[in-house]
């Protein structure tokens, strides 16, 4: 291959080879050399400038002359393209190094793809909706893979966990209800994803518990059917915010309270906090209805 480099050529050259799997630079370099250094051959001919004269001294030669021109439809649509280009246009050279330099023992085109895109939708999480984050992490917990795949996938679902761990830390009421049915609908399905889920029902509904406990504690409804008796703690600490303003919340949400007290009193009829809960609004009632 011939390329044109303007300006710091050395590390364009590095740049253009990083953006190879490991395995395949020992195809571009004469001494197998994995790292691009000056003092390794490598099968690329760097060309000053993109002038008929570069042209010519790759004239007669087996190879191709490179340029951005050259790279077409298809390659624009490729998800290892996409991550190498992202890298090159934030000059993260080193991290770029990082990733491809694994010991890749697949590194056929639809190998490539499938890590570039996984590599793709670690960089997009922090940008990605709770929601969106669980979605996409959920989707690599239960899969099976092998070889590079299996590490970046667990990337992925590290990344998803720290992502997730921050958001709903400060999650809203809008946002849990927007990813809370994906999510409490996952610790339903059992397996892989509900042990994965489990641990981010319990967070979210603790932060909402702080926020709206009525909200919470219907959440809560939802799932303890689900959930080990042990999940209890994390209902009482609902119940324990809720409990305070039952009389309150009665005389302004009347249905949901009743409805929320009749599903706890079936779900979990032995509960401290469910009975206290329920004695607290048969007084509230009863004041209510008082002459």
């Amino acid at each position: 291959f011939a390329m044109p480099c303007h300006e710091a050529w050395c590390e364009s050259v590095e740049a253009l080879l990083l953006g190879l799997p490991g395995p395949m630079r020992a195809k571009a370099s004469f001494s197998a050399g994995l790292k691009f250094a000056m003092s390794r051959n490598h099968k690329v001919q760097v060309c000053r400038d993109d002038d008929a004269n570069s042209r010519s001294k790759g004239e007669g030669q087996t190879g191709e002359y490179l340029t951005a021109a050259d790279v077409g439809d298809e390659a624009s649509k490729s998800a290892w393209v996409k991550f190498v280009d992202a890298h090159w246009t934030r000059r993260a050279i080193e991290h770029l190094d990082q990733r491809t330099s694994r010991a890749f023992a697949d590194f056929s085109p639809p190998a490539c793809e499938r890590v570039g895109g996984l590599y793709n939708q670690i960089d997009a999480l922090p940008s990605m909706k709770p929601g969106e984050i669980l979605s996409t992490v959920l989707t690599q917990v239960a899969r099976i893979a092998k070889d590079v795949d299996e590490q970046v996938r667990g990337e992925l679902v590290a990344e998803g966990k720290r992502e997730l761990t921050a958001r709903i830390a400060r999650v809203t009421v809008e946002e849990f209800d927007e990813f809370w049915p994906s999510l409490g609908g996952s610790l339903k399905t059992g397996g892989a994803a509900a042990a994965f889920a489990e641990p981010f029902v319990v967070s979210a509904l603790r932060t909402l518990s702080r926020k709206e406990p009525l909200r919470a504690a219907e959440a809560a409804c939802e799932v303890l059917s689900a959930m080990p008796k042990s999940a209890d703690a994390v209902l009482d600490e609902i119940l324990g915010q809720l409990c305070p303003r039952a009389a309150a919340m009665l005389a302004e949400h009347a249905d949901r309270v009743t409805r929320l007290r009749n599903r706890l009193t079936a779900l979990r009829p032995d509960n401290a906090s469910v009975k206290r809960l329920g004695t607290l609004l048969d007084s509230a009632s009863q004041c209510a209805t008082a002459p």
